[in-house]
């Protein structure tokens, strides 16, 4: 047996050099414990075990602290009653007195740390300042580098989260992540320099992919998902942005959403939305406009308010729109406009939509189909029809421009079963009413404007005439005109309308008081025959 293993098994240590290898697990007074270096776990009234300290004063504070390891001089340094760390590292957990649960790896790594518990230090200078945050993990040079009280942090990368102090609950996964970050809370970046300028007033941003949201300062509740994704965003807030370059020009805009690469990419505006590849991808002040489609919207500039479905790009098909607003479009997969409304023109056109032939195709067009019936509205020629029914390919019901209605068998209707009706009497007199109407030619002022001369004549009642023989026969309605946001509104005069409807029955009662006269005359002019 050599001499140095006999005086190890007597003293259970070996002076080398002036210094001291302590070999017995008991020493001085604990069990299970292991010390390599001048002072290492040197603390005169150690009781804790299973400690391996390795490095000059690595542990060397330590009384009753069980099961911790130190490695480089000064490591755990402070340590007096904590248990469960892990320090590796000149200087790592150097003033940490009863924080357990930590692992610092790195030069200096958690070197500030004192109370603290259940931090993951793994770099240089990671954590470096942390005192009393706990539940934190830093794994990179410099990352939260510079956190004193925040909790709940995680960051992965070169100065991840660096300037963070006070804040909790980030995550910052990547170069730069979240770099000045110092008070801003719940956020999480992923990629090199995602969220690198969100700042102490911004929160519960998300961002993911390289540069993604990286110029946000003091925005909230916003998401970027992909490379340089609301990149260009400051201040804004309630923004989603999913695809690269999706809202990159976005600075101020709130409560915008864009899916799909370059959807959104020029925008300024605020709550816009657009799914799909290049969907709004030139909108710039334009705001509340909606595209749904590859491409949808892709050539409009500061248009509002309109809502895209489909492949449209805001200028083809002969519809522009690329600055209009209040527009609705559903197009085809090839961009071409199946149906569109205005505002503006408070109307539908579906079908053939081309504006290049408004005089032939209407400018409000609506069609549908049921059971082969087909109906079609539209604005026409003079001599066409707005409103026709069709069963098949025969028109069976139309109403023109002029105001004409005609249909197939000339049958009209309205409902009159006696189970709908109470306190039925005969009707009173209407020989003098009728005898008093005076029927007129006349023709209509805006058809002479048009026409002159060539105008129609007409043969009808007058309203105000009519009036003053039978008032219940005459209807006085508001005149309306349509306003710049396609809503009817009154124009301050009235028009009188004579209910003819009511002027037939009246027409037939006097009818049957005639009969009744003509039944008497004709047996008074055959008693006087028969004398």
């Amino acid at each position: 047996m050599s001499r140095a293993r006999e005086l190890a098994d007597q003293h259970k240590t070996l002076s080398v050099d002036g210094g001291t290898i302590k070999l017995d697990g008991n020493y001085p007074t604990g069990t299970n414990n292991v010390a390599l270096g001048d002072a290492a776990l040197g603390g005169g009234s150690l009781s804790g075990g299973s400690n391996v300290a390795i490095g000059t004063s690595a542990l060397d504070a330590n009384t009753s602290g069980t099961t911790n390891i130190a490695i480089g001089v000064n490591a755990l340094g402070a340590s007096t009653t904590a248990s469960d760390n892990v320090a590796i590292g000149h200087s790592a957990l150097k003033v940490s007195t009863t924080g357990a649960r930590n692992v610092a790896v790195g030069y200096e790594a958690l070197d500030a740390n004192s109370t603290a518990s259940d931090n993951t230090a793994l770099g240089y200078n990671a954590l470096g300042v942390n005192t009393t945050g706990n539940a934190l993990v830093a794994v990179g040079g410099n990352a939260l580098d510079a956190n004193t009280t925040g909790a709940d942090n995680t960051a992965l990368g070169y100065n991840a989260l660096g300037a963070n102090t006070t804040a909790n609950s980030n995550t910052a996964v990547g170069v730069h992540a979240l770099a000045a970050n110092t008070t801003g809370t719940y956020n999480t970046a992923v990629g090199a320099s995602a969220g690198a300028a969100i700042a102490g007033d911004g929160n519960y941003n998300t961002v993911i992919g390289a540069i993604a949201g990286d110029a946000i300062t003091t925005g909230d509740d916003n998401t970027a998902v992909g490379r340089g994704a609301l990149s260009g965003t400051t201040t804004a807030s309630l923004n989603t942005a999913i695809g690269s370059v999706a809202l990159e020009s976005n600075i101020t805009g709130a409560s915008n959403t864009a899916v799909g690469y370059a959807a959104l990419t020029a925008n300024t505006g605020s709550d816009n939305s657009a799914f799909g590849v290049d969907a709004g991808k030139r909108i710039t002040t334009g705001t509340i406009n909606s595209c749904f489609g590859k491409g949808a919207g892709e050539y409009i500039t500061t248009g509002s308010k309109n809502t895209i479905l489909g492949r449209y790009n805001g200028n083809q098909d002969s519809l522009d729109i690329r600055t209009g607003s209040t527009y609705i479009v559903l197009s085809d997969g090839e961009g071409n406009a199946r149906m569109y409304y205005h505002g503006g023109s408070g109307g539908w056109r579906i079908g053939d939509i081309n504006t290049s032939s408004s005089t032939t195709r209407g400018h409000n067009i609506w069609r549908g189909t049921h059971e082969g019936y087909h109906i079609i509205q539209g604005k026409s020629t003079s001599s066409g029809n707005t409103f026709q029914v069709y069963k098949e390919t025969t028109l069976n019901f139309a109403v023109n421009v002029n105001g004409n209605v005609t249909n197939t068998n000339n049958s009209y209707g309205a409902i009159s079963d006696i189970k709908l009706k109470q306190d039925i009497v005969d009707a009173s007199s209407q020989w003098d009413d009728i005898q008093a109407l005076q029927v007129r030619n006349f023709k209509f002022k805006t058809e002479v404007a048009e026409s002159g001369d060539n105008a129609k004549s007409y043969l009808g009642l007058i309203a105000q005439e009519v009036e003053s023989v039978s008032p219940n026969l005459i209807e006085t309605v508001n005149d309306q005109t349509i306003n710049s946001e396609g809503e009817p509104v009154n124009t301050g005069t009235t028009t009188k309308q004579v209910k003819y409807s009511i002027l037939y029955m009246k027409a037939v009662k006097a009818l049957q008081e005639a009969m009744t006269r003509i039944e008497t005359l004709e047996t008074e002019v055959a008693a006087l025959k028969a004398k």
